[in-house]
């Protein structure tokens, strides 16, 4: 009786070692989704850890019909919606932390971010979301479609258009 319980306590815990694993190895990619889709870091983190909880309750439904990381980009990006959503009427600028001994290049270099952090809070949501993956997450137009469940012909088109309308919009600034 005792040594089913001693088992069953080193699979749990082995799989709490791999949910950690598995944190450390997305969490800092899904916080930065999450901070360029609510433009807030508060909101972000509130990104991260509904994601990681969402991720901890459904994997034993994870289907292997794509990768793993793709997976848990699908959650990200609904979690991402609906913080999105909550947000929508009153998004909050990304408030960018100034050093003390700033340098001209440094105060250039966090003016040029705001200025690119304000645009892509101005993109659509589909476009934003589409830019975001490609440019600063690296997945590819097929694994975007994965994450999205959209064809590959509309990815290519919204980051098409989310580059497009990302200039536009830096230009008016």
């Amino acid at each position: 009786m005792k040594e089913g319980l001693f088992i069953s306590f080193f699979r749990r815990k082995d799989r709490e070692e791999e949910f950690e694993k598995i944190y450390r190895e997305h969490a800092r990619k899904v916080y930065w989704l999450g901070l360029r889709m609510t433009g807030n870091r508060e909101d972000a983190l509130d990104v991260v850890q509904e994601t990681f909880i969402r991720v901890y309750k459904s994997l034993g439904g994870f289907r292997k019909r794509s990768s793993f990381s793709t997976w848990i980009y699908s959650i990200a990006i609904n979690v991402c919606r609906s913080f999105y959503r909550k947000k929508a009427a009153n998004p909050l600028p990304l408030m960018m932390e100034k050093s003390k001994s700033e340098t001209p290049d440094f105060v250039s270099q966090i003016e040029v971010r705001e200025v690119i952090e304000k645009a892509l809070l101005a993109l659509p949501e589909d476009l934003r979301i589409c830019v975001l993956l490609s440019d600063l997450s690296g997945f590819s137009y097929k694994e975007i479609s994965e994450i999205l469940r959209v064809p590959e012909g509309t990815v290519k088109s919204r980051i098409f258009r989310g580059r497009k309308k990302l200039i536009e919009l830096m230009k008016q600034e």
